[in-house]
């Protein structure tokens, strides 16, 4: 799973229906109530410049056609750049997404889910999340396609 993620990140585009499809086809059985909507992890300007996509928006297309839960990008903002968490230690990857993201406009009692592609220590999603709950969210799934140690 690593190996195409790694891979799709380097722009082999077509694997993000793969990856969208693997992950609609676990999440079918396990989820009870769907959220409202998906809300991909967003990524700074520049780093969408650098890359041409948002990976985790191309996994969510898929994710959201194959579930019928719509996927808002307009509702999550990275304003400020950070150093890339893979480039980090653990610690610095603890503190190193605090105050990186904004929410746009109110989540009054709706449930969500935010996606992400690897979870390694957390931080983002839980940094994210915080903002999601103090905007009103009632409930925050996570999903990811890989969790990393």
């Amino acid at each position: 799973m690593i190996g195409l993620i790694h891979r799709l990140k380097d722009g082999q585009l077509n694997h993000a229906r793969l990856l969208g499809r693997l992950l609609a086809e676990h999440l079918e059985e396990r989820i009870e109530t769907p959220p409202a909507m998906i809300l991909p992890v967003p990524a700074h300007r520049a780093r969408l410049r650098e890359r041409g996509f948002n990976p985790t928006v191309e996994i969510g297309r898929e994710l959201s056609r194959r579930l019928d839960i719509p996927m808002r990008v307009d509702r999550l903002r990275k304003p400020r750049a950070i150093p890339h968490q893979s480039a980090l230690s653990r610690e610095q990857r603890l503190r190193n997404p605090r105050g990186a993201f904004a929410v746009n406009g109110r989540f009054d009692g709706e449930s969500v889910a935010l996606l992400d592609d690897v979870v390694t220590t957390g931080a983002t999603v839980r940094e994210l999340t915080r903002l999601l709950m103090r905007h009103g969210a009632r409930r925050v799934d996570v999903w990811a396609l890989a969790r990393t140690p």
